[in-house]
């Protein structure tokens, strides 16, 4: 986008409301056309310079060593065939996602890379973020009865601070073990064949071999997908960042911050003016400036201390000195660092980066000094250096329109197109639907039981000698004309006001009534939309139907 120009409308993206439906845009059997597109539009920036290599050379040093160690990853715990030749011409299809028990939306992602890379005779790469952080260890699961059912959350491991998934572990491995049988029981009133029960053994094994926890539920996915035939390689994005193709596109970004920081920043602003937002925390904030320190897109942390941190950058001549935070700058769960990681790169605007590389390289392995991207910069990396077509979701796709004008602004070059895809399942439960005029119903009930109590009257035995008078001075303030002055309207609201609390006094039983009966459907709202949520795990489902159903919808 020319800096002239105004932001583009917001793209309008929904999850399919019907069962069993799905989001492919473009649709997939153009996938071909887009990545010709693609293809075309990483020629334009093929000459760019990444610190003294060209783009062109660094795709191909990357993606030799995404296929080695996609390879040596996945054959690690499922069988699959030798690493490909990614030097030849074989476009590379890649999706990402944390390494969670996802919904079948997401889950579907996994179908189509693997149906679009037979099509297109690509390689297949499912990138695992793991660099993102833990979410809380426990699925929500159907429990009750089937005339009755309810939805309670079973964890899966202890609740622990917040850590990236490539340093969480698995505290309690009983729990863990014990998952599938667990979740296989509370399903069984509906489900009778659920897919943990088939993915289950893989996660335990994991966990004996002392996998991580999000490792071990990748794994588990993983080998799932094996059984019906899905061919693809998986890789954490951990490994990925621990190459010199990504410290060389990392040190790119950072001897380049002054430049970085204004487009990130400008960036998000034209995002949120296209999408009317006001916050300056949404969808991401913006990057920060304090003491001539500038905050860079990269989360920053040590193996002996793996609270992800911001990196703070200070750009002089010819040196780029990095920092975790700072004496004032907490990490993002508000504790301040006893110690502060520092490290000062050979680098300038322009030149080349090898240098920089290398002490990168060397801080990793001297003092276990981790540096990973944030999800724009992520994603950048994924769609610019790694792959020819990438497979998003809602979310990321959202995200990317950001990523799609700091590609354009830092890269010259518009950003590869990516296909966003979703579906949407749902459990076979039975749900007791409240309407939204039951409630609209209900609490107009209530408010006029409070503003209006003389009109629930009939049936109440209150003594006429009590009740008329009341009555008539109500009817009286109402009649009268409007009031001339603000003290005259407060004197007629405090007398309404006496009014009625006196005769809400014979109407109480009827008001409570009322509000246990907007409690009651209010609960049954809640359980009603939990019910028919499209956000349970996949692993819940039936293995006879959802795997089908998804490769149908891959196929078109």
């Amino acid at each position: 986008m020319l800096r002239n120009e105004s932001p583009e409308p917001a793209r309008r993206l929904r999850a399919p409301t019907r069962h069993g439906e799905a989001l492919c845009d473009p649709p997939l059997a153009t996938a071909v056309d887009v990545l010709r597109t693609n293809r075309q539009l990483l020629q334009i920036a093929e000459s760019h310079d990444v610190h003294g290599q060209s783009l062109h050379d660094l795709r191909r040093e990357a993606r030799a060593e995404i296929a080695r160690l996609a390879g040596a990853y996945t054959s690690a715990y499922r069988d699959v065939s030798a690493p490909c030749d990614l030097h030849g011409a074989s476009p590379i299809i890649m999706s990402g996602h944390q390494p969670e028990l996802v919904h079948p939306g997401v889950w579907f992602k996994h179908f189509a890379l693997h149906q679009l890379a037979q099509d297109l005779r690509a390689v297949p790469i499912h990138v695992l973020i793991d660099h993102d952080m833990q979410r809380e260890p426990a699925l929500h699961v159907p429990a009750g009865t089937p005339a009755q059912p309810q939805v309670t959350t079973v964890p899966y491991d202890q609740t622990a601070p917040a850590l990236p998934h490539e340093n969480r572990l698995i505290l309690d491995p009983q729990r863990f073990t014990a998952l599938g049988e667990q979740v296989r029981r509370g399903v069984q009133p509906w489900i009778r064949d659920p897919l943990i029960e088939t993915m289950w053994p893989a996660a335990q094994a994991a966990c004996q071999r002392g996998a991580r926890l999000g490792q071990a539920l990748a794994e588990a996915r993983h080998v799932l997908e094996q059984h019906w035939g899905l061919q693809t390689y998986e890789v954490p994005m951990s490994h990925l960042c621990d190459t010199d193709a990504f410290r060389r596109f990392a040190a790119h970004l950072l001897g380049r911050l002054p430049i970085v920081h204004h487009e990130y920043n400008e960036a998000l602003r034209s995002y949120r003016s296209a999408n009317s937002l006001r916050s300056r925390s949404h969808p991401v904030p913006d990057l920060a400036e304090q003491d001539g320190w500038r905050e860079a897109p990269f989360w920053i942390w040590s193996s002996s201390d793996p609270q992800r941190r911001p990196l703070f950058v200070q750009t002089r001549s010819g040196q780029v000195r990095l920092r975790a935070g700072g004496a004032e700058s907490p990490n993002e769960h508000g504790r301040v660092p006893a110690t502060v990681c520092e490290q000062t790169l050979s680098l300038s605007e322009t030149g080349d980066a090898s240098s920089a590389v290398a002490q990168l390289r060397d801080w990793r392995v001297r003092d276990g000094v981790i540096l990973r991207p944030r999800a724009i910069v992520t994603t950048m990396y994924l769609r610019l250096v790694l792959s020819d077509l990438f497979l998003h979701g809602i979310g990321g796709a959202k995200y990317d329109e950001i990523t799609d004008q700091l590609m354009a602004r830092l890269f010259g070059c518009p950003g590869p197109r990516f296909v966003t895809l979703s579906a949407t399942f749902r459990l076979p439960l039975t749900a007791n639907p409240v309407g939204p005029d039951e409630l609209r119903s209900a609490g107009h009930q209530l408010r006029d039981l409070w503003y209006h109590p003389e009109r629930h009257l009939d049936g109440v035995a209150v003594p006429t000698e009590v009740a008329g008078p009341l009555l008539a001075q109500k009817r009286e303030w109402i009649q009268a004309p409007a009031a001339a002055s603000r003290e005259e309207a407060s004197v007629r609201h405090e007398a309404m006001q006496a009014i009625n609390s006196q005769l809400r006094a014979w109407v109480a039983p009827q008001r409570q009534q009322m509000l246990e009966q907007l409690q009651e459907l209010t609960d049954q709202a809640r359980t009603d939309r939990q019910l028919t949520s499209r956000e349970f795990s996949f692993c819940l489902f039936s293995s006879r139907l959802l795997p089908t159903a998804l490769q149908r919808l891959a196929t078109g």
